[in-house]
């Protein structure tokens, strides 16, 4: 609801059409603000105390734990035009949310996070891990980091070059 909500403030700012007659914004902005305008002001009201109570139900956690470990998404990255923002919206959101939905968490409660190339999914293709802690705790991560980094090394590392794209496939 939340995604809808920012989609739909940014249509609101950019509405109407360009000098060509065509819309300013891709269908993504334009599907993310049709959500938004079906929602109640109820539904906002619930979507924004989420956090909140997120933040509520972990404190015991973090008493035991300083981070947690996570996949940063759920498969390997897509091929070029997956996630492209002028596709068909209902494709587009079940798609992207299919990809991201380790990182939703973090980003709409407000946990620092980091994502660091640790694995490989396939020879040279990065696959990352994600880590996440408390609020505040940003210093945590990246001192964690940089002492991955030390002992796995990954700034020489380079993926292989794919140009295929979602409409080659």
């Amino acid at each position: 609801m939340l995604w809808s909500y920012g989609g739909g403030d940014v249509a609101d700012a950019f509405a109407g059409t360009g000098e060509d007659g065509q819309p300013r914004l891709e269908p993504w902005t334009l599907g993310l603000a049709a959500r938004r305008d079906a929602m109640t002001p109820d539904d906002l009201a619930e979507a924004l105390d989420q956090p909140a109570r997120l933040h509520q139900s972990l404190e015991a956690y973090w008493q035991d734990y300083d981070v947690v470990l996570s996949p940063v998404t759920s498969d390997t990255a897509p091929l070029v035009g997956v996630l492209a923002p002028d596709r068909e919206f209902d494709a587009l959101w079940r798609d992207h949310f299919r990809h991201v939905n380790y990182t939703q968490l973090q980003n709409l409660g407000g946990f620092p996070g980091i994502s660091l190339p640790l694995f490989e999914a396939a020879p040279g293709v990065p696959a990352g891990a994600m880590f996440w802690a408390r609020r505040g705790a940003d210093d945590l991560l990246l001192a964690l980091g940089a002492q991955l980094e030390e002992a796995q090394p990954w700034a020489s590392r380079r993926p292989p070059l794919i140009l295929r794209s979602a409409e080659a496939a």
